[in-house]
Protein backbone atom coordinates (compact mmCIF):
# COMPACT_ATOMS: atom_id res chain seq x y z
CA UNK A 1 0.00 0.00 0.00
CA UNK A 2 1.42 3.66 -0.84
CA UNK A 3 1.51 6.40 0.99
CA UNK A 4 -1.44 8.18 -0.86
CA UNK A 5 -3.77 5.77 -0.61
CA UNK A 6 -3.42 6.25 3.30
CA UNK A 7 -3.78 9.81 2.74
CA UNK A 8 -6.69 9.61 0.37
CA UNK A 9 -8.62 7.47 2.52
CA UNK A 10 -8.04 10.26 5.93
CA UNK A 11 -5.42 7.70 7.66
CA UNK A 12 -2.15 10.28 8.95
CA UNK A 13 0.83 8.62 10.46
CA UNK A 14 2.78 10.68 12.64
CA UNK A 15 5.67 8.66 13.95
CA UNK A 16 6.98 10.62 17.06
CA UNK A 17 10.18 8.74 17.49
CA UNK A 18 11.96 9.51 14.73
CA UNK A 19 9.71 12.84 14.47
CA UNK A 20 8.51 12.36 11.35
CA UNK A 21 4.84 13.29 9.53
CA UNK A 22 3.81 11.08 6.59
CA UNK A 23 1.70 13.99 5.63
CA UNK A 24 4.14 16.77 5.01
CA UNK A 25 6.33 16.56 1.38
CA UNK A 26 8.99 16.01 3.64
CA UNK A 27 7.82 13.19 5.40
CA UNK A 28 6.76 11.62 1.94
CA UNK A 29 9.95 11.91 0.98
CA UNK A 30 11.80 10.08 3.66
CA UNK A 31 9.33 7.31 3.95
CA UNK A 32 9.69 6.82 -0.24
CA UNK A 33 13.54 6.69 0.50
CA UNK A 34 13.04 4.15 3.89
CA UNK A 35 10.98 2.14 1.36
CA UNK A 36 13.59 1.87 -1.68
CA UNK A 37 15.83 0.89 0.93
CA UNK A 38 13.81 -2.06 2.30
CA UNK A 39 12.73 -3.01 -1.08
CA UNK A 40 16.39 -3.26 -2.22
CA UNK A 41 17.24 -4.86 1.20
CA UNK A 42 14.49 -7.86 0.25
CA UNK A 43 15.90 -7.89 -3.45
CA UNK A 44 18.99 -8.52 -2.32
CA UNK A 45 18.10 -11.63 0.55
CA UNK A 46 16.28 -12.72 -2.35
CA UNK A 47 18.95 -12.82 -4.81
CA UNK A 48 21.62 -14.27 -2.53
CA UNK A 49 19.15 -17.18 -1.08
CA UNK A 50 18.64 -18.21 -4.53
CA UNK A 51 22.40 -17.85 -5.22
CA UNK A 52 23.09 -19.97 -2.57
CA UNK A 53 20.22 -22.75 -3.35
CA UNK A 54 21.33 -22.80 -6.75
CA UNK A 55 25.13 -23.43 -5.36
CA UNK A 56 24.27 -25.86 -3.31
CA UNK A 57 22.51 -27.87 -5.92
CA UNK A 58 25.70 -28.08 -7.93
CA UNK A 59 27.36 -29.38 -4.88
CA UNK A 60 25.16 -32.42 -4.91
CA UNK A 61 23.80 -31.22 -1.44
CA UNK A 62 20.34 -32.39 -0.91
CA UNK A 63 17.86 -29.22 0.12
CA UNK A 64 15.00 -29.37 2.38
CA UNK A 65 14.09 -30.78 5.99
CA UNK A 66 15.48 -34.48 6.57
CA UNK A 67 12.78 -37.10 7.38
CA UNK A 68 12.59 -37.95 10.60
CA UNK A 69 10.64 -40.48 12.62
CA UNK A 70 7.50 -38.74 12.44
CA UNK A 71 7.42 -38.69 8.61
CA UNK A 72 6.86 -42.62 8.78
CA UNK A 73 3.46 -42.43 10.00
CA UNK A 74 0.81 -40.80 8.18
CA UNK A 75 -0.60 -37.94 10.03
CA UNK A 76 -4.28 -37.28 11.11
CA UNK A 77 -6.36 -35.33 9.08
CA UNK A 78 -8.55 -33.60 12.02
CA UNK A 79 -5.77 -31.46 13.88
CA UNK A 80 -4.94 -32.51 17.65
CA UNK A 81 -5.89 -35.60 18.86
CA UNK A 82 -8.68 -34.73 21.66
CA UNK A 83 -10.12 -38.31 21.71
CA UNK A 84 -6.52 -39.56 22.81
CA UNK A 85 -6.49 -36.73 25.63
CA UNK A 86 -10.06 -37.01 26.18
CA UNK A 87 -8.76 -41.45 26.88
CA UNK A 88 -5.33 -40.04 29.26
CA UNK A 89 -7.10 -37.54 30.65
CA UNK A 90 -10.64 -38.07 31.68
CA UNK A 91 -10.73 -41.36 34.19
CA UNK A 92 -14.19 -39.96 35.99
CA UNK A 93 -15.91 -38.65 32.81
CA UNK A 94 -14.77 -35.49 33.28
CA UNK A 95 -15.27 -33.07 30.29
CA UNK A 96 -12.95 -32.85 27.76
CA UNK A 97 -12.35 -29.11 28.04
CA UNK A 98 -11.33 -29.63 32.11
CA UNK A 99 -8.97 -32.20 30.77
CA UNK A 100 -7.08 -30.16 28.04
CA UNK A 101 -6.90 -27.12 30.15
CA UNK A 102 -5.17 -28.90 33.29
Amino acid sequence: MEINELINKGIAFYSYTENIDFTTATGKLHFNILSAFAEFEREIIRQRTLEGLERAKQQGKKLGRPKGSKDSSPRSKSGYHLRSIRMKNQPNNRPVKTAVNE
